[in-house]
């Protein structure tokens, strides 16, 4: 694989002190990356929970939760669809190619993603995946999951839809912040182990293949 140089980003680049990063830039094939994605959407959703929780309630602006529920809801795609681009591999060691990949990426829909996770949890021994007591199935991940997919992926990052014109939560919504943060942060933990187990399995079956 061709090793590209990283491109530099003028303009917030130079600073003597601060905090250099450099994003995508491991050599490693980026789809590889999904998980660390996935990752740092979570972490992100868990700061703003913190602070949003640790502000006094007569200080708290209900629109912060935009944000916050974007974040878990993003970390949660990407969980979800990490599971199953890893499982693609272990798929086909198993004699049951995947779908084309292009399906998986083409939207935002979860309940699109739930089918092809579910398959892939079937190859997966899952017994070291449910320790978090609120979910002990995969029904329970189907249940908040598709709780979580109410509402449009893109009414937590804007008011109106691409046109400029619909609303896309016309009525509102109305939620408990806390409950939402403790259901996703239980539902994410369990994806994440569901992931790391898929890809240790695909590696194990796959040096067994080769051998």
């Amino acid at each position: 694989m061709e090793v590209k140089n990283s491109s530099r980003w003028a303009e917030f680049s130079g600073g003597t002190v601060g905090w250099d990063v450099g994003l995508n830039t491991t050599g490693v094939q980026h789809i590889h990356l999904l998980q660390d994605y996935a990752r740092a959407y979570h972490n992100a959703a868990r700061s703003v929970f913190e602070a949003f929780r640790q502000t006094a309630e007569r200080n708290r602006r209900e629109m912060d939760a935009h944000s916050l529920v974007f974040l878990y809801r993003h970390a949660l795609e990407v969980h979800l669809k990490t599971i199953i681009v890893w499982g693609e591999g272990l798929q086909i060691l198993r004699g049951s190619p995947p779908k084309p990949r292009k399906q998986t990426f083409k939207d935002h829909d979860l309940a699109k993603l739930l089918p092809g996770v579910k398959d892939i949890f079937s190859l997966i021994d899952c017994s070291g995946i449910w320790n978090v007591p609120m979910y002990q199935s995969f029904t329970d991940i189907e249940r908040v999951a598709q709780a979580v997919n109410e509402f449009p992926h893109d009414g937590f990052r804007y008011p109106i839809g691409h046109a400029g014109e619909t609303e896309l939560l016309p009525c509102g919504v109305s939620f408990n912040v806390i409950v939402f943060a403790e259901k996703l942060d239980g539902l994410l933990d369990v994806l994440e182990a569901a992931a790391t187990c898929t890809w240790d399995t695909y590696q194990i079956e796959a040096r067994t293949h080769i051998l």
